[in-house]
């Protein structure tokens, strides 16, 4: 019964009331009229659409939204129930918050925002404190368990386990879909009752006798079969997925049962962590498409250039690049960064155009600057970046980074030389400073990377100037790079203060092991 503590692990744990939603959102994708087909936002990797790009503020925010089940259980002996959309609001529910009830879920900040955004914003539901969400794979990573409810129910070998049927229906019913030529939607609508299937086979027989007003007898019983057939297996999904729903909150409870609740400071912490995530960091939007404008003429320079190397046009087309460099001797299995990075570093020869097209290569993939298109979709409608951390990603407990992972930035650009005058940084190719025309001194080194050159830069990348910059910096890449932690910055009337902590995993574990050896190499 909700508040009752059982044993579980080294502790006990909290039963409580839980809940799940299956959704719909078009957020994350982009509407190519040309091809009739759905696409990632620009800049997003190949393939990648949808919520994993946008992420779940904006994906809950886009006008498509909607939810297409709500499964819970408050754990009051009446087991589990469902609310979908057309009917009354679940007034139970709605009392048992509104009353300061607690509420579980699997990764509850999805929840958090559903209930923020939609259930109290279109349908006016109770706000919920933060006080009363509690989060099921949170506690379960504190206890070192995977954070996918699949992975997790395989570990504890629970009696209940997510639905397998789950990613097929999550695709036919919670996505837009590609039109065909006799289906022409865009989203598969839920289909909850009866009279919708009734209603939906009449209409589509209708639609397919109308595009062929001269069918013979045959062929329109033909028509009548096939809109059965698709109605039926539509209303066949939408309850399915209802199932699927229900199977999640069970295995859900099932798995948080088996788990400790966290102690009451590691609780303390993960709403902090909660609260950063929600709160976001304000980005610089007008620096990140000052630098996306200079990077796309990069990628357009390269592909030009390879080209007329290979006769391919882009860096991106890998099978073909793969091809082409088997081609000349040079056999690499992988042209991720890694590899190409090392193959360029080995020290082995490579024929003079195979390593250029590498260095194209290593450009175009760079991990870095991909981050500047994940942050500019991922961007709310207040220029800030919110749920960039995943709690208890290492098992020291240390957060991991989530969307344009921000713990992994680039810490410096190229090498730059200061200006006899000190007040300007330009590449070691110039004999001269282009800003003040002071010339370069013969014993000039190179200057530290800092934030007084990161402001700079982005100065300079305001002209969107290919040319600007490279004559400036020489590697274009290489000095957007080194800006994005400039692009992280503070709304307007606040102060951006940042901190780090040298080796404080390893500091930390010396002083609580005693390791006063250690501890004095440290100091």
């Amino acid at each position: 019964m909700n508040g009752q503590r059982i044993p579980a692990g080294l502790g006990y744990s909290t039963v409580r009331a839980d809940v799940d939603f299956e959704t719909y959102s078009e957020a994350g994708y982009v509407w190519d009229a040309g091809r009739e087909r759905w696409q990632g936002p620009p800049g997003a990797p190949k393939g990648s659409k949808g919520l994993p790009v946008v992420g779940a503020e904006n994906y809950v925010r886009h006008p498509s939204f909607d939810i297409v089940w709500l499964a819970y259980d408050l754990k009051d002996g009446l087991g589990w129930r469902q609310w979908r959309p057309g009917l009354p609001a679940p007034a139970d529910l709605l009392g048992y918050l509104a009353a300061g009830g607690e509420i579980e879920a699997w990764n509850v900040a999805f929840e958090r925002w559903v209930w923020e955004l939609h259930c109290v914003a279109r349908l006016g539901w109770p706000a919920v404190r933060e006080s009363q969400w509690f989060c099921a794979v949170g506690k379960a990573r504190a206890s070192s368990y995977p954070g996918a409810l699949a992975k997790a129910g395989d570990v504890m070998q629970l009696t209940v386990r997510k639905d397998a049927r789950g990613s097929a229906l999550m695709t036919r019913l919670s996505m837009p879909r590609n039109p065909t030529a006799t289906d022409p939607r865009l989203r598969i609508q839920p289909v909850y009752s009866e009279a919708q299937w009734r209603s939906l086979a009449a209409g589509w027989e209708r639609y397919w006798r109308e595009l062929d007003p001269d069918a013979t007898t045959r062929r329109q019983a033909g028509y009548a079969g096939r809109a059965l057939a698709l109605a039926t297996d539509d209303y066949a999904d939408t309850l399915a997925y209802g199932e699927y729903n229900v199977t999640d909150i069970v295995a859900e409870a099932e798995a948080s049962a088996r788990v400790p609740d966290q102690p009451p400071a590691e609780l303390e912490w993960w709403r902090c962590h909660e609260r950063i995530n929600r709160r976001g960091i304000h980005i610089d939007r007008a620096g990140v498409e000052d630098c996306i404008a200079v990077v796309e003429q990069v990628f357009e320079k390269y592909n030009g250039e390879l080209l007329a190397l290979t006769g391919i046009d882009a860096a991106s087309k890998v099978a073909q690049i793969q091809a082409w460099l088997h081609a000349h001797g040079v056999h690499l299995d992988s042209l991720d960064e890694d590899a190409v990075s090392a193959a360029l570093a080995s020290g082995n020869p490579l024929p003079p155009e195979a390593r250029r097209v590498l260095e194209i290569r290593a450009a175009a993939g760079s991990a870095s600057i991909k981050k500047l298109y994940a942050i500019r979709n991922r961007l709310n409608g207040e220029d800030r970046l919110t749920d960039l951390l995943v709690y208890h990603a290492a098992r020291t407990g240390r957060s991991g980074g989530e969307g344009p992972q921000p713990l992994n930035l680039p810490k410096a650009g190229p090498d730059l030389i200061r200006c006899p005058g000190g007040e300007h940084w330009h590449g070691k190719h110039l004999a001269f400073c282009p800003k003040c025309m002071a010339i370069r001194l013969p014993n000039s080194e190179v200057a530290e990377w800092s934030p007084r050159i990161v402001l700079q830069a982005l100065e300079d990348t305001k002209t969107r100037s290919l040319a600007w910059i490279e004559h400036v910096y020489g590697d274009a890449l290489a000095v957007i790079g080194g800006c994005l932690r400039g692009l992280f910055d503070a709304a307007a009337g606040h102060d951006l203060i940042s901190t780090d902590y040298s080796s404080i995993e390893a500091v930390g574990l010396a002083m609580l092991a005693g390791e006063k050896w250690r501890i004095e190499v440290f100091r």
